[in-house]
């Protein structure tokens, strides 16, 4: 009888220790939280002026931000299509002051961002009426775009672009 409680005892611990190791590998950070494995741009839109500035609602269709690969972007289309330009999933709210956006990149993960700006669609036709109102740059001369280096796995955050409808930047979309 000793043998066979032995042999069950033995048999338990056995049992306790395979569903150990099978359950701590799960477990391999402990407490800490999850990673944030997405890539992204992060930011707030400035609009100077504040909703005052904005130009008439019946010349606003849509407000993205876009990140360009290439500066100057040489067809807006080819490139939201060819995956070299990536954008907002949803329009930025119309007259405010400063609106948040994030931009998820997907793969294949661009090395470098040559061109970050907010787009304003001004007319219906959503491959032609594109007006750029504001451009990232770290000089704060928005003829000036400041390329952004990425790194798998990093959202790069507290990015900030300032619109001045009264002095809108170059325009690389027409």
């Amino acid at each position: 009888m000793t043998t066979i409680s032995s042999i069950c005892r033995a048999f338990e611990r056995c049992a306790i220790l395979c569903v150990s190791f099978l359950l701590f590998p799960a477990c391999d950070g402990g407490l800490e939280a999850p990673k944030d494995s997405r890539t992204g741009l992060a930011g707030t839109v400035r609009y100077l002026g504040g909703a005052e500035a904005w130009p008439p609602a019946d010349s606003i269709f849509d407000v993205r931000v876009v990140a360009f690969q290439n500066y100057p972007p040489e067809n807006i289309l080819v490139e939201l299509l060819g995956g070299t330009a990536f954008f907002t999933p949803d329009s930025l709210p119309y007259f405010a002051q400063e609106s948040e956006f994030l931009i998820e990149l997907n793969d294949p993960l661009p090395e470098r961002i040559e061109y970050l700006v907010v787009a304003l669609q001004n007319g219906p036709s959503a491959t032609s009426d594109w007006l750029a109102v504001g451009v990232y740059t770290e000089s704060g001369d928005h003829s000036e775009p400041s390329a952004l280096r990425i790194q798998p796995g990093t959202i790069i955050d507290n990015l900030v672009i300032n619109v001045d409808f009264a002095n809108l930047p170059p325009q690389p979309f027409q």
